[in-house]
């Protein structure tokens, strides 16, 4: 599981106990958001904000993130956490994805001002207030 820091263990077994039990889910780690230690096995990968599942790959971008002059990052999804102060356009400048979400934690005039732009750029985009919890089926 990856938590925002200060969520107890407590809490994010209780909000994911169903979902385990469904999936025959065995051992259970969780890291936080913020960890910028290297956490890796056979199938994933996660350091800096960076999570890649399989060939799934998803950048995480908050207030810390920093332009990558020059750079321009191939990942399948982006979620933006936090209320960042950016625009779309710019991020897409460092990042090539299929689609961008924007999660719960962001200031509600901020993603109604991202999904504009979205609209304007032709970006997908997926809103977790609005549209509930994003879900990516997995193909086994």
């Amino acid at each position: 599981s990856l938590v925002n820091q200060g969520v107890e263990p407590k809490s994010v077994e209780f909000a994911a106990q169903n979902h385990r039990f469904a999936t025959s889910a065995g051992a259970v780690e969780t890291f936080s958001l913020e960890d910028s230690l290297l956490h890796s096995s056979d199938h994933w990968f996660f350091q800096n904000g960076f999570v890649q599942f399989y060939q799934i790959r998803l950048a995480i971008v908050d207030n810390s993130f920093r332009p990558m002059p020059d750079k321009k990052m191939q990942v399948d999804y982006l979620l933006v956490r936090g209320s960042p102060k950016l625009d779309i356009k710019n991020l897409l400048e460092n990042f090539d994805c299929q689609q961008v979400i924007f999660d719960a934690s962001n200031r509600t005039w901020q993603i109604e001002k991202w999904k504009e732009e979205c609209r304007s750029l032709g970006v997908a985009f997926h809103d977790v207030d609005e549209q509930g919890a994003w879900v990516l089926n997995l193909k086994r």
